[in-house]
């Protein structure tokens, strides 16, 4: 009776038959509770019913009679893993590689443990050995690429994922993954077109709601709220994130009392949500309402210790506040979303602001202005005896070798090359900030790195530099004004302007000129493109009246009398804006007379009080 009873299970097992196939084995085992295979595919049986508990039992009896069979050993593996017991889990994969270390599978399982628990180069190098040992396996490949994803490693998951085939069996996950990828590196255009493409061909295996709930986040990325409005309407109303979303879109829509009424609600409701949390702070912010905004960033970062825009816009509220030793820690997150830090070695140490024969790679990754802003703090390194590479915007390089010492050398950051083993250590120009200023002591008695031009200074003719534009994706509109609002809105008791904007405004400034009877010199300047030209043109300037662009931050640096017209929204200008005294000056251009409008006041009445 038993080769009867085993064959029976035995053909159920193979028809997926699972509960018929664990009966005729019970029945196998009650007459011969010693045989290996029986023991074995019992365990496998309850494995693929997911009763890790009942498929462990069986398997170690199987593993008495068969001390080193590595097949009983990687299904232990994986059962222990069903029950998240990874560090049992990863003894038993170990275990069964050991006799067998070029079996594929085992190292495949391992590798899904390790990124199970978030170890993403233990995983990635488990799935490496697993492709040496069976490099066409798709699922290994994608598997690769999974892990290669949440390590950031986006180019050599792309690699692995367009390897793929059109015609594989695994092509549409391998579509979901890249969009995966693109979704992640906001390139919105690419993430929405395959997203779109991927609901259309309407495969069984992907998650069609994960697609829609992407899709709506890159329509909010560029503020195309009835493009999330409907992708919305494909979600069904009770699904748990249907009211965040909805938020979200009367957030970007202006309708920001609604926004924060469905997130409360959301809150009372007991939803769990990071960007829930990171998007009322927002709105808190947004009213200055700073201390209640740190409170909900700081639960989104409870939720999601990853949650890298908490973090910063979390660091940028404590700096506002002076709190320099939290928030230059918060702030040191933006590293990543730096495209240059992509290109730097990571494993390389923080450099620790000693002054030594080290080689220090300092990277300024962010906007221009920024680039500038923190530049100032190389005052508190120029006479170290250090090795340095600044790694900035190619157009500063030329400015910069002006004024520091020979010990530095240059790098323009949007070379492609990797950056790796030249050096010993890396810092940020937030990672400056981290050393050197701990209090806003240290910023109002730190020596100032002043910008110098090429050309002598000449200031005869009272002109007044004008710039009224930002290019700034996100908050730009908001920090702008029109050129014809500048001019309407300013007492002009000077007839002399120069051209300070970058980009093409040779119209508008052409009309402007006409209309106000007014002389503008620079019309055709191609100011962003040559930094220098730009230096030369506000230092003779009178004075400059700027809003919070790069401009701003050069007529700052050469100590050029200057007024910052600035939003009332504070997350539309940098935390450094509102480190200012009671004469309204800022405390890192002390040059910098800041005018910032009142809580709904419009940015150009701010210019009404200008003479």
């Amino acid at each position: 009776m038993t080769n009867e009873y085993y064959q029976k299970a035995v053909a159920h097992h193979r028809a997926n038959e699972l509960r018929l196939a664990v009966k005729f084995y019970r029945k196998n085992c009650e007459s011969n509770p010693n045989h290996f295979e029986t023991l074995f595919l019992l365990g496998t049986c309850f494995i693929q019913l997911n009763d890790a508990t009942q498929a462990i039992l069986f398997l170690k009896q199987a593993l008495n009679q068969r001390k080193n069979d590595q097949h009983t050993l990687m299904n232990l593996g994986v059962a222990y893993r069903k029950m998240k017991d990874f560090d049992s889990a990863t003894q038993y994969f170990k275990e069964s590689l050991k006799i067998n270390p070029t079996n594929s599978d085992i190292h495949n399982n391992l590798g899904a443990t390790y990124e199970d628990q978030g170890m993403h180069l233990q995983s990635i190098e488990a799935f490496s050995q697993a492709l040496t040992y069976d490099p066409s396996n798709e699922t290994f490949k994608i598997n690769r690429a999974r892990a290669l994803i949440a390590y950031k490693n986006f180019t050599k998951a792309l690699k692995d994922l367009k390897q793929i085939p059109a015609q594989s069996p695994h092509y549409s996950q391998a579509q979901y993954e890249i969009f995966n990828v693109l979704f992640m590196q906001e390139n919105v255009a690419e993430a929405t077109k395959l997203g779109e493409s991927l609901l259309i061909a309407k495969h069984d295996q992907l998650d069609d709601i994960s697609i829609i709930k992407k899709l709506i986040a890159c329509a909010l990325m560029h503020s195309q709220t009835d493009k999330a409005q409907f992708y919305l309407k494909r979600l069904n109303v009770d699904d748990p994130d249907y009211k965040f979303y909805q938020a979200m879109i009367y957030q970007k829509s202006s309708r920001n009392e609604e926004a924060i009424k469905i997130y409360q609600e959301l809150i009372r409701s007991g939803y769990k949500n990071a960007s829930l949390y990171q998007n009322l702070g927002y709105e808190f912010s947004r009213l200055n309402q700073h201390k209640l905004a740190q409170n909900y960033y700081t639960e989104a970062i409870n939720i999601d210790k990853d949650n890298i825009e908490a973090r910063i816009n979390l660091g940028i509220s404590q700096l506002c506040y002076s709190n320099f030793i939290e928030g230059w820690e918060n702030m040191l997150f933006t590293h990543k979303k730096s495209g240059a830090y992509s290109k730097l070695n990571d494993l390389l140490p923080l450099w620790d602001g000693k002054n030594n024969t080290s080689k220090v790679l300092i990277y300024f990754d962010q906007g221009v202005g920024d680039q500038i802003f923190y530049s100032q703090l190389l005052t508190r390194i120029i006479n170290y005896k250090n090795r340095f590479t600044i790694m900035t915007d190619k157009r500063l390089i030329t400015i910069y070798k002006k004024i520091l010492p020979d010990n530095f050398a240059f790098l323009a950051i949007d070379q492609q090359t990797f950056i790796g083993d030249d050096f010993d250590c890396l810092c940020s120009g937030i990672g400056l900030g981290k050393l050197f200023i701990t209090s806003s002591n240290d910023l109002i008695n730190l020596n100032k790195l002043k910008l110098k031009t090429r050309k002598p200074i000449i200031q005869s003719n009272k002109t007044t530099g004008i710039s009224w534009f930002s290019q700034n994706q996100v908050f730009g509109l908001e920090k702008s004004l029109s050129l014809d609002a500048l001019f309407q809105n300013l007492s002009i008791s000077r007839k002399n302007f120069k051209n300070l904007q970058y980009g093409d405004f040779s119209k508008e400034l052409i009309e402007a000129s006409k209309k106000y009877n007014i002389n503008i010199d620079g019309v055709k300047s191609d100011n962003m493109n040559n930094l220098d030209q730009l230096m030369d043109a506000i230092a003779n300037c009178h004075q400059v009246i700027t809003i919070d662009n790069t401009t701003a931050h050069l007529a700052g640096a050469m100590g050029v009398k200057t007024i910052l017209l600035l939003t009332s929204n504070h997350q539309c200008h940098s935390w450094y804006w509102s480190l200012t005294d009671k004469h309204s000056h800022s405390l890192w251009y002390p040059s910098i007379e800041i005018r910032q409008a009142k809580h709904g006041q419009p940015l150009d009445q701010v210019l009404q009080t200008f003479q």
